[in-house]
C-alpha cells in the first residue's frame, strides 16, 4: 500500500527509535485515562462508565498490534496509522463521557498533537489536528440529534468545589501538563547530545585543518632547500 511522502517518511529507519516510544507512550497514557478515570469515580466527581472501557480495549489492541509490527518488521506504518487514530478516537471518547461539549477535558487534544509534533512530521501533525477536529464534531452533532446520549460534566457542588474535585482537577493538570513535559525533556535531551556531538566533530576538524596546513608548510620549507640548490 503507497501512502502520501510526508507518512512514507516514517517508515524510514531513523524513525523506528521514534516509533518505538511511541509505543510505549502509548501504554503508559492507557493506563494514566484508566487511573484518572477511577480516581474521578471514586471522588464522585464523574461516573465511570463500564462503555468508557471499550475506546481503552480498543487502544490496548492497537497499541500491541502497533509494537508486535515494529518487532517483527512488518506494517509498521499501517499499526502506527491505526493505532494514532485510535489515539484520537479515545480521546474523543473521553471528552464525550466527561460532559461532550461542556467537557473541561478538550484540552486533551493537544496533547495528541503535541506528541504527533515532536515524534513525526509536519504532514502527520496537521493531519492529527485534522482528524481530531472531525472526531469532535462528530461527537458533537451526534449528541445535538440524540444519536448519542447527552453526559454530565464533572460535579461542581453549589457550595463550592469539594475536596475531591480539587484533588482530581490537580490529577488531570498534571496529567495533561506531565506528558507533553516529558516528551519536551526527551527531545531536549536529544538535541543536545547531538549539539554535543557536533561541537566535537567540529573541533577534530579544526584539529585537522591546522594540522594539514603544519604539515603543508612544513613539505613546502624541506623541498624549498634542493629546489634552490637545483636551480
Amino acid at each position: 500500500m503507497r501512502f502520501p511522502a510526508f507518512i512514507e517518511e516514517m517508515g524510514e529507519p531513523r524513525h523506528r527509535p521514534r516509533l518505538y516510544l511511541s509505543v510505549k507512550t502509548g501504554y503508559l497514557t492507557l493506563f494514566g485515562w484508566v487511573a484518572l478515570g477511577v480516581l474521578c469515580d471514586r471522588l464522585h466527581v464523574i461516573h465511570f462508565q463500564r462503555a468508557f472501557l471499550v475506546p481503552m480495549l480498543a487502544k490496548l489492541a492497537t497499541n500491541t498490534a502497533a509494537a508486535i509490527a515494529l518487532r517483527l518488521g512488518r506494517w509498521e506504518l499501517e499499526t502506527a496509522i491505526v493505532n494514532v487514530s485510535t489515539d484520537v478516537f479515545v480521546m474523543t471518547a473521553v471528552v464525550y463521557f466527561t460532559g461532550g461539549e461542556l467537557s473541561p477535558a478538550f484540552s486533551i487534544y493537544l496533547i495528541e498533537i503535541t506528541v504527533v509534533a515532536l515524534l513525526g512530521n509536519v504532514g502527520v501533525t496537521v493531519l492529527c489536528a485534522i482528524g481530531a477536529i472531525a472526531m469532535y464534531s462528530a461527537m458533537a452533532i451526534l449528541v445535538r440529534t440524540g444519536m448519542l446520549p447527552p453526559t454530565s460534566p464533572p460535579v461542581v457542588f453549589a457550595g463550592g468545589l469539594t475536596t475531591g474535585y480539587v484533588v482530581s482537577d490537580l490529577a488531570y493538570a498534571a496529567f495533561v501538563l506531565g506528558v507533553p513535559t516529558l516528551y519536551f525533556a526527551r527531545i531536549l535531551q536529544d538535541l543536545r547530545a547531538k549539539q554535543k556531538a557536533l561541537e566535537e566533530r567540529t573541533r577534530q576538524l579544526v584539529e585537522a585543518g591546522q594540522q594539514k596546513s603544519q604539515f603543508m608548510a612544513n613539505v613546502t620549507h624541506e623541498l624549498r632547500t634542493p629546489i634552490h640548490g637545483i636551480c
